[in-house]
């Protein structure tokens, strides 16, 4: 009888660890989207941003864009007609990263419902800067196309790049 072999597909940690090119690509800010009734209470209280709950990774965490700002307009008619997002622009170095994902992880949970059977941490990038630049390297080449969407590679499944355009972390 022969032996099968069970493969198993190499998460995206894993492609980027074994990456070894990465040349001295500039980091680009971190954005922080929120409501505009949001940053004016934000503002007139002094208060500071905090953090909100993902129930996919489960825990408390305040959620950043890489290079660019990302959001969407919900035009369901909920009473957000004049939603207006206002982004904040912070040096790369300033902050604190705890997990890199391609993807915004609050609608995984959906996506993976309906399409998917992997798990969130088969798509975590990371948790450094270098990691960061790794991957734009490996996906996008270098900054200039990471911001216009432009991948290096063709890629067969929806599965390894579920939201080619942003990374959120």
């Amino acid at each position: 009888m022969e032996k099968t072999t069970k493969l198993r597909m190499k998460n995206i940690y894993e492609f980027i660890t074994e990456f070894k090119q990465c040349s001295d690509l500039k980091l680009l800010p971190f954005t922080h989207t929120m409501k505009e009734v949001d940053f004016i209470n934000m503002l007139s209280d002094k208060e500071i941003l905090y953090p909100s709950y993902d129930d996919t990774l489960k825990q408390e965490l305040l959620f950043f864009n890489y290079g660019k700002p990302s959001y969407i307009i919900n035009n369901k008619g909920n009473g957000d007609e004049f939603y207006v997002p206002v982004c904040l622009l912070f040096k790369g170095e300033t902050v604190k990263i705890s997990n890199i994902y391609p993807f915004d992880t609050g609608g995984y949970n959906k996506i993976k419902a309906a399409k998917y059977s992997f798990d969130i941490t088969d798509f975590k990038i990371g948790n450094t800067y270098q990691d960061i630049k790794k991957y734009i390297q490996m996906i996008y080449l270098n900054n200039s196309n990471y911001c216009k969407g432009l991948v290096k590679y063709e890629f067969d499944t929806e599965a390894f790049v579920l939201e080619k355009n942003t990374m959120f972390f």
